[in-house]
């Protein structure tokens, strides 16, 4: 989601905008009026939001909603909140808090719905083998507790407390969908459960966002000063980048999901069970003969 209008705000305005991570500064403190976005500003939010409609057109053709409910209404969210976050910046001004707080709200309401897409992603994945779902479930979901976890108690101390908190928060669960996106895809490379091109490159998207979301915020908290020109801007071509990644999976029709495997009944399975650990046993037994 597109987000320089924020990194512009505090980079105008750090005394006004109470909602900014940015230190006082004083090569920012002389730039404390009012500045209008160039025109090659609004040409790359506008290419930007087209580029949004064109993947959710594309997604809602391809009847990816039959596939992944909560991708398809995340996309159908990313324009909404695009023209949302206008409404504060053109009426009030660019560095007013009513804009600052409506980029957060709106970005926190996309981030937990990514998160969400993400779970729907792994269950579409590794849901029809029940016993690895379980695990797998059970390992994410540890995962991403820790991740967050750790993010959170690594809050950075420096700028006012609520953004500390935001972008702390942010950069936890961008974590948590990074971590999950990437134990997911190892745990279908160990099982050998088949990807198909669109589920991965959908899947590879929402992490390589995540993975900019995180790099960025990374460097905005420990190289302030000399980072905040740019922070606005690798956020904004970051999720274009991604956008661009869907539109090509999703450029041909999406192809015939894959069936669960037939799975024998319960009672096969015991019986092979007993089967192999006798033969365990026999093997065992050889091996210690032949190394006396």
């Amino acid at each position: 989601m597109r987000c320089r209008s924020s990194a512009r705000l505090c980079e105008l305005n750090p005394r006004r905008s109470r909602g900014c991570s940015f230190v006082e500064h004083p090569m920012l403190s002389s730039r404390l009026t009012a500045m209008s976005l160039t025109p090659v500003e609004l040409l790359q939010y506008g290419g930007g939001i087209a580029l949004e409609a064109g993947v959710c057109v594309l997604a809602l053709r391809r009847g990816v909603y039959g596939r992944f409910r909560l991708f398809t209404i995340y996309l159908c969210a990313l324009v909404p909140c695009d023209i949302i976050r206008w409404v504060p910046i053109l009426t009030l001004g660019l560095a007013s808090p009513a804009a600052l707080w409506t980029y957060w709200i709106t970005q926190s309401f996309l981030m937990l719905l990514r998160a969400a897409v993400v779970v729907e992603i792994c269950y579409y994945l590794l849901g029809p083998y029940p016993g690895v779902w379980r695990l797998c479930r059970a390992v994410l979901t540890f995962v991403a507790t820790l991740i967050v976890s750790t993010a959170i108690l690594t809050t950075e101390s420096r700028g006012p407390w609520i953004t500390r908190v935001l972008l702390t928060v942010e950069r936890g669960m961008e974590l948590a969908i990074l971590g999950t996106v990437l134990f997911a895809l190892v745990f279908c490379r160990y099982y050998r459960i088949r990807v198909d091109f669109v589920d991965a490159t959908l899947t590879l998207g929402l992490g390589l966002y995540s993975a900019i979301q995180v790099a960025n915020n990374t460097f905005l908290n420990h190289w302030l000063a000399h980072y905040l020109p740019y922070w606005g801007e690798v956020r904004v071509q970051g999720f274009n980048i991604v956008l661009v990644v869907w539109l090509v999976a999703l450029w041909r029709p999406l192809p015939a999901p894959d069936t669960a495997p037939a799975l024998l009944a319960r009672e096969d399975y015991a019986e092979l069970t007993s089967q192999v650990s006798f033969r365990l046993r026999q093997l065992n037994a050889r091996l210690e003969d032949m190394l006396k």
